[in-house]
């Protein structure tokens, strides 16, 4: 977790797409031609009041632009044809959802054509490559731990590897992951994009998502995405109450934990939670809200290095050239005792009759040594609770307000990062995520929308310990220290993201025109106390120490132990200066806390980390015909250089612009950079211009729909039922005329 780890993955891309999808299409009447100024509306599926709307062009062409994700009925009218009604039309987050041509019929009595068909759409107007995978397509499966990020392995071209997930053979960190249009990745540490998110999202937390695997927009700067929408509240009050219990009361004790004499591992999990949405005032204003709480009570098997009672008496056991155990006693063969400080630290250690397997330290299957293994259950828990809340409101068809929350925290034993005698962890995590979006769709025309959109992330990750930090630690032991933190510190980072983004869209004839401005700033304070708190070693295990001076004449030979060697030699010297306390080295760190502090001693490591991405990007989508679609657009980025606020990043004095003699310059110096006095720590670049152009070509021209042509019958409104044989009049006296594909 090192400033200089973090500079090169925090380098990544700051991707971006849009929150809401789209809805296009065209118009025609009875004879192929073009309906201009037709008014086509969206209403909420059996809703009574349009939410959107616009009208066609002059070649009978619509785009309805930043729709909410959501099951929506389409309808035309245009003076002199029959009124029209296409039902449930599915838009997805992201994407455009293109309709077949609408066919007109001229007007008679007082009819209208309803079509009731939940058609499966095909985008043909856009070149991108994207799916879109619903909730309810996830809870037809069995998922146990109810994470939505699991299922983006489901997509094409999504391939998890050894070391972490990618797209399409890219790198990780080209990828963007986002909930209503906000970053929600770890911006410290880019290195696990698709794997991981802070907010720990959770089924109910999500609607449906988006992935982008290829040939995005220049909207969308490149790269993969994956695009999370919050659910929403519609026309109908929708709730659901859950508790979903595994537990390990029918299970078996894994075979070494019976052999070392432990119990059977505790496990206990809950989820408990419910999800209600609804409608404020129909056709306006709707609600989502979300609870849910996961309780996990957990434990993991621990196997510590403790010692023999012999080698704590200071009698070194080993097996010689023979094969013959023997037994000596070190401290007096070296006239040596046993230091008052080592003492005190051996003696908080489990006594010998502890000692339950051979699986760590010297000693052998039914042959005590110096130092074997303590298998000990340690308590694993975590307690998340989720919160999530949402509301959308149509002030009127020009003008839609919309933004959502969200709450997790999470609180879990980390027994993997630190070991502890103690059936209680001394490691734990303790995170409180916090976001919300806000969005302001403006349309002051029937051809022009503009949504404004704004939100944050602020995501923690610390690791912090139960017990405070001592005044001292000592390493290079060859049993396991009874003192928790030698070697793991607290540590974490407070990395928080902002996100604003325009996107403008106008209609001209046959041309879609699409520009916006984006930006996105990442605050991080990293933070780290390792070895703020002095280290002292009393030998290392790698090494006999025989070439060092402050042991020269200290440390056992081979003619004091017969038969022994090499290796049980070094182990031997290890085992004394373990007890006679022999110090090999120490360590302390020193840090600066200001350009003017100097160094400090037991300062902890503390970095103020800014980056900021700006991008403009116009396009167009120019329909040729019906069945070719042109897409080209262009877009700039800027990736401002990464700074240290504080201006605390040491580098290399570069002397006579020459980077490489400076570092390879013995005498060289450091100055600092970042903050608002020192100098960058690379150069701004302003020429990140990326051209983006794309084809869009339905072959047959048939979008491999089908739906039905409703005749009228007296003067009654048909509407249409789909039945395992096909499309069927829903009143009686009334029969399928023609089917056609559109």
């Amino acid at each position: 977790m090192r400033g200089g780890l973090a500079f090169v993955l925090l380098l990544g891309f700051s991707l971006y797409a849009q929150v809401n999808g789209r809805l296009t299409g065209s118009v025609i009447d009875p004879s192929g031609a073009a309906v201009p100024k037709a008014t086509v509306s969206l209403l909420l599926h059996g809703g009574k009041r349009a939410l959107l709307s616009t009208t066609t062009s002059s070649v009978g062409l619509f785009s309805i632009e930043s729709v909410r994700p959501e099951l929506y009925d389409v309808t035309v009218d245009a003076p002199g044809f029959q009124p029209y009604k296409l039902e449930g039309v599915k838009i997805d987050p992201t994407r455009s959802t293109d309709l077949a041509t609408i066919k007109l019929s001229i007007a008679t009595a007082s009819t209208k054509v309803d079509v009731t068909a939940n058609a499966e759409t095909v985008q043909t107007t856009s070149p991108e490559i994207s799916n879109t995978v619903t909730m309810d397509q996830i809870r037809r499966l069995p998922v146990g731990d109810r994470n939505p990020l699991a299922f983006i392995y489901t997509q094409a071209g999504v391939a998890p590897t050894q070391f972490s997930t990618n797209i399409n053979g890219q790198r990780e960190s080209f990828s963007t992951m986002t909930l209503d249009g906000v970053n929600i990745q770890d911006n410290y540490l880019r290195d696990n994009d698709l794997d991981f998110t802070p907010n720990l999202l959770l089924l109910d937390q999500v609607q449906e998502f988006t992935i982008t695997t290829g040939l995005a927009g220049a909207n969308a700067s490149g790269g993969s995405q994956v695009n999370f929408i919050t659910p929403s509240g519609t026309n109908r009050f929708h709730g659901v109450a859950y508790w979903q219990n595994r537990n390990n009361d029918f299970a078996a004790n894994d075979f070494f934990d019976n052999k070392y004499g432990n119990g059977l591992p505790r496990l206990n999990l809950n989820n408990v939670g419910g999800s209600f949405g609804g409608p404020i005032k129909r056709d306006k204003l709707f609600f989502y809200v979300n609870y849910e709480a996961v309780r996990l009570r957990n434990q993991t098997p621990e196997n510590l290095t403790v010692l023999t009672q012999l080698a704590r008496d200071g009698i070194f056991s080993y097996v010689d050239t023979s094969g013959q155990v023997e037994h000596v006693n070190i401290l007096q063969a070296t006239g040596l005792s046993i230091n008052p400080v080592m003492q005190a630290l051996i003696n908080q250690l489990p006594g010998a009759d502890k000692i339950n397997n051979t699986n760590v330290g010297d000693s052998l299957p039914g042959q005590l040594l110096n130092t074997a293994g303590y298998s000990h259950l340690v308590r694993n828990n975590q307690n998340r609770n989720h919160v999530t809340g949402k509301v959308d409101y149509n002030l009127s068809e020009k003008n839609v307000i919309a933004g959502s929350y969200a709450w997790n925290s999470d609180y879990v034993d980390r027994p993997d990062v630190v070991q502890t005698y103690s059936p209680v962890p001394a490691a734990f995590n303790d995170d409180d995520v916090k976001f919300g979006s806000l969005s302001w769709r403006f349309s002051p025309t029937a051809t022009f929308t503009n949504e404004l959109r704004g939100g944050l992330n602020f995501a923690p990750a610390t690791f912090s310990m139960t017990a405070p930090l001592p005044s001292y630690f000592i390493g290079g032991l060859d049993f396991t220290s009874p003192v928790p933190g030698a070697g793991f510190q607290p540590q974490g980072r407070n990395t928080r993201t902002r996100n604003i983004q325009d996107n403008a869209s106008k209609v001209w004839g046959r041309h879609t025109i699409q520009f916006g401005y984006f930006y996105q700033g990442v605050r991080i304070r990293s933070y780290d106390y390792s070895l703020t708190v002095p280290e002292y070693d009393v030998s290392d295990p790698g090494c006999s120490c025989v070439d060092s001076a402050n042991l020269q004449g200290k440390l056992l030979s081979a003619s004091q132990l017969p038969g022994i060697g090499s290796q049980d030699l070094a182990n031997a010297n290890v085992l004394l200066a373990n007890l006679a306390g022999l110090l090999n080295d120490d360590a302390a760190l020193y840090n600066i806390t200001s350009a003017t502090s100097g160094w400090v001693p037991g300062a902890p490591w503390v970095r103020n980390y800014t980056y900021d991405n700006d991008a403009l990007y116009a396009q167009d989508q120019w329909k040729i015909r019906k069945t070719l679609t042109l897409t080209a657009g262009l877009r700039w980025d800027y990736y401002s250089p990464v700074n240290e606020a504080s201006g605390l990043m040491m580098q290399p004095t570069i002397t006579n612009g020459n980077a490489i003699s400076s570092l390879l310059n013995p005498n060289g110096t450091l100055s600092l950079y970042g903050g608002s006095t020192g100098p960058p720590l690379y150069n701004k670049n302003l020429k990140n211009f990326a051209p983006n152009a794309g084809l869009a070509w339905d072959v047959f021209g048939n979008e491999k729909r089908r739906f039905a042509r409703a005749m009228p019958c007296a003067t009654s409104t048909i509407r249409w039922w789909r039945s395992p044989t096909g499309l069927r009049p829903a009143i009686p006296g009334c029969r399928l005329i023609r089917r056609i594909t559109i």
